[in-house]
């Protein structure tokens, strides 16, 4: 069963170093997270990280890569180093069925990459997923802000997990329009830390608020919501719109990027 708590904020899960050391000598220290020397480091998998001029770099100089889950077929063809390669949910659970096909002795690395590292859902998909593969699946899983969500990822069977779900990197302008608890709406500058808002999983408390300024391509959805163009919406297919009930919506949902966002395919899926 999942544990259900209140949400903490990104500095109330940051991991802080102890302060008292029982280490001896840096020597003790084994900060290599493989026998080939990679660090125990793994690059974000954004395009602003990661691309065709940079991937190399990062390898070079002992760092894993986590390649973007679009476009990284463009630059990135064959290569024997550690890279991470990052699956939606429903495209990972389509790869495994391949996988399974494939000589015995192939390993494959995995960053299931969703917004909500939270679901029920997600701990089948990795423990079905482990017990198919065993050590010849590597996966990493997230986004989490919740500790004790990390606990049931990896009893799951997750080899690692992403502790941090950031600040929202600025997704939304001034003047969107958010849904408080009580269905009123209120301009996303004026919300207050410590109010209940809406979202696609139920209420949240706002634990932290941050301003950013950049020159992200900025897209406006429905003539009504202006944001960032990686920002991602819950949609479903048109296709699929006959099918989707309150009790299955979970089957049919999927996040897309607004830039990647069709009118004449999704239909975006709204609060109640």
């Amino acid at each position: 069963m999942i544990k259900t708590k209140p949400l903490y904020s990104f500095s109330d899960i940051v991991m802080l170093p102890a302060s008292v050391s029982y280490i001896d000598s840096r020597s003790q220290c084994n900060v290599y997270s493989r026998s080939d020397g990679m660090l125990p480091l793994i690059t974000a998998p954004m395009f602003s990280v990661i691309d065709v001029n940079s991937f190399q770099q990062f390898i070079n100089n002992s760092i894993n890569v986590c390649l973007p889950r679009t476009g990284r077929d463009k630059w990135v063809k064959k290569t024997e180093s550690f890279l991470i390669q990052s699956y939606g949910l429903d495209e990972f659970k389509s790869l495994v069925e391949e996988w399974s096909k494939e000589d015995n002795t192939v390993r494959h690395y995995a960053l299931i990459d969703i917004a909500n590292g939270h679901m029920n859902k997600l701990l089948q998909v990795i423990k079905d997923s482990k017990k198919r593969f065993g050590d010849r699946l590597w996966i990493m899983v997230g986004n989490v802000a919740l500790p004790e969500t990390f606990v049931n990822l990896a009893e799951a069977g997750a080899d690692a997990v992403r502790l941090g779900i950031g600040t929202g990197n600025a997704c939304f302008v001034d003047g969107t329009k958010i849904t408080l608890h009580d269905g009123k709406t209120e301009k996303i500058e004026n919300i207050k830390t410590g109010e209940m808002v809406k979202t696609h999983i139920g209420q949240n408390e706002v634990v932290c608020k941050a301003r950013f300024k950049n020159k992200k391509k900025i897209l406006t959805i429905n003539k009504e919501i202006t944001c960032t163009e990686e920002h991602k919406f819950w949609v479903v297919e048109k296709e699929d719109a006959q099918f989707v009930t309150d009790e299955n919506i979970e089957k049919y949902a999927k996040w897309v990027e607004a830039k990647d966002l069709d009118e004449s395919k999704h239909f975006l899926i709204k609060t109640a």
